[in-house]
């Protein structure tokens, strides 16, 4: 048996929730602010050329950091951003031992992520199967 992994930022009253779907494995995910959520749970995962991060899948760790995110913006209503961000390394492995790494970031008023596909070279992505499920009567 497992237990989700939740990943928060604690001032901003913001999480987001990861878990596997029973029966085949495969990662969701989920963001609530102040309890409410902001994305129901939504598949994560995609499938490469030599790859598949779909189903069958290991979480190994989860490396938190945090970090300052200080960049400039070329139009907007200030020039300059500098605000502290966690950043979550979540280690995941298929059933073939390949690893794949998925990247969290988190501010008070925004989330971020990615996938890290390790190694040297080119990598085709044949499907992404990342989703963002919002709540009904969702707004903004």
């Amino acid at each position: 048996m497992h237990s989700p992994i939740r990943i928060e930022v604690i001032e901003a009253n913001l999480h987001a929730d990861l878990d596997f779907y029973p029966d085949r494995r495969g990662l969701y995910y989920r963001l609530v602010h102040a309890g409410v959520p902001v994305v129901n749970w939504s598949p994560l995962g995609l499938e490469t050329d030599s790859q598949s991060f779909v189903s069958d899948l290991k979480i190994r760790g989860v490396q938190k950091s945090t970090f300052m995110h200080d960049y400039d913006l070329a139009h907007g209503k200030v020039s300059h951003v500098k605000k502290l961000a966690d950043r979550f390394l979540l280690a995941v492995e298929n059933s073939l031992g390949q690893k794949l790494t998925i990247e969290f970031v988190l501010q008070r008023d925004a989330v971020a992520f990615r996938y890290i596909v390790p190694g040297n070279g080119n990598v085709t992505i044949r499907r992404e199967l990342t989703g963002f499920r919002l709540p009904l009567n969702s707004a903004g």
